[in-house]
C-alpha cells in the first residue's frame, strides 16, 4: 500500500497494517512505524512516537532502529540531546554491520562528538560502511582526502582489529540465526 505495487496507494492502510504488525512486536514494523512517525508520512509526525517505536525496535536488536535511534538523541528529537545514549546505540548498529550505523559512528569519532576525537577509529568505521557500497560513507571519503593519508603501520593494524572484530560478530551472529532457523 505504501508503494502502489499491485494494489492502490493507501498509507491510511499502510499504516493500519504496519500498526498491526508493531502492536505485535515485529521489530521491522516497529522501525517503520517510528519511520513513518518521523517522516510525518501516513501519519502526523510526531517525533516522541517515532523514538517509542524506534526503541522498541531497537532493544530487540534491529540495527536500522537502533542507528535512528541514535540519530533522534543527536538531534534531541523526541528525547533530550544525549551524546552518551547517541553513540551506545550507534555502536549497537555498527557492530551489527549497520552502514548506517557505521557511517555515523565514524562521524563521531572524526568530530569528537560523543567519544574523545580518534582521526584512525572515525575514518576505520567510515571505510567498513563504504565496503557495504553506503553512498554516504563514499561521499565523505571523497569529501575528506586528509583522512585517508596512508597510515603508520601501527594504525593499520588498528583498524584490521577492529575489522577482525566485527567480521567474527557479524559470523556469530549469523551462525546464531541459522541455528535458531
Amino acid at each position: 500500500y505504501i508503494s502502489g505495487k499491485g494494489v492502490p496507494k493507501n498509507y491510511s492502510l499502510a499504516m493500519k497494517w504496519i500498526r498491526r504488525a508493531a502492536d505485535k512486536g515485529l521489530p521491522e514494523a516497529e522501525f517503520w512505524l517510528g519511520m513513518h512517525y518521523d517522516s510525518g508520512e501516513g501519519v502526523p509526525e510526531n517525533n516522541s512516537l517515532a523514538v517509542k517505536w524506534y526503541r522498541r525496535a531497537a532493544e530487540k536488536g534491529y540495527a536500522n532502529a537502533q542507528n535512528n535511534l541514535g540519530v533522534q538523541y543527536l538531534y534531541g528529537e523526541g528525547v533530550p540531546r544525549d551524546y552518551a545514549k547517541m553513540i551506545s546505540w550507534y555502536r549497537k548498529a555498527a557492530l551489527q554491520g549497520n552502514a548506517a550505523g557505521q557511517i555515523n559512528l565514524g562521524a563521531s569519532y572524526m568530530n569528537g562528538q560523543g567519544v574523545p576525537r580518534d582521526l584512525v577509529l572515525g575514518p576505520a568505521w567510515s571505510i567498513l560502511a563504504a565496503a557495504q557500497a553506503y553512498p554516504d560513507a563514499i561521499y565523505n571519503i571523497a569529501q575528506r582526502p586528509i583522512y585517508w593519508v596512508p597510515l603508520k603501520l601501527a594504525e593499520a593494524d588498528r583498524i584490521a582489529g577492529i575489522a577482525k572484530a566485527l567480521k567474527e560478530k557479524i559470523r556469530a551472529q549469523e551462525e546464531l540465526e541459522r541455528e535458531l532457523d
